[in-house]
C-alpha cells in the first residue's frame, strides 16, 4: 500500500523528471484520501463495487507486473549490453505504466471533491 501511496504523491512525483503528459500527484489531503479508500479495500477482501477505484487497482497491478519482470530479468542475469535497449524499453513502459496508474487515481480524486462539495452546497 506504501508503494501505492507514493507512486500517487506530488512530493515523490516531483523527484522524478518531468515527461510530456505526465498527470499530476495528489497533495496531502488527496493521499490522506486515497489512503482511507486502499485501507477499505484492501481489509474488505480487495473487493469493490466503486467502478473508478477497480480502474486504480487495474492500473496498479500493470504496474506491478511491469516491475516484477524487470526484477525478474535482473535476477536472471539478464542485463547483459544487448539486452539494455529492452530495459529502456520496459523503463518507459514502467513509467507509462503509473503514468495511467496516477491518472486513474486522478479521477477518482476528482469524483470524491465533486461529491464532497456537492454534499457542502446541499447541507
Amino acid at each position: 500500500m506504501t508503494d501505492q501511496l507514493s507512486s500517487l504523491d506530488e512530493r515523490v512525483l516531483a523527484l522524478d523528471e518531468d515527461r510530456p503528459g505526465q498527470p499530476p500527484g495528489a497533495d496531502r489531503a488527496e493521499v490522506e484520501a486515497a489512503a482511507g479508500a486502499l485501507a477499505e479495500y484492501y481489509l474488505g477482501g480487495r473487493r469493490t463495487d466503486d467502478g473508478l477505484l477497480q480502474q486504480v487497482e487495474a492500473a496498479w497491478a500493470k504496474v506491478e507486473e511491469l516491475e516484477s519482470r524487470q526484477r525478474d530479468e535482473a535476477a536472471g542475469g539478464l542485463l547483459r549490453r544487448r539486452n539494455w535497449e529492452r530495459m529502456a524499453l520496459s523503463d518507459e513502459q514502467e513509467d507509462e505504466a503509473v503514468d495511467r496508474y496516477v491518472a486513474a487515481w486522478r479521477r477518482w480524486l476528482d469524483r470524491q471533491a465533486q461529491q464532497g462539495a456537492s454534499a457542502r452546497s446541499d447541507g
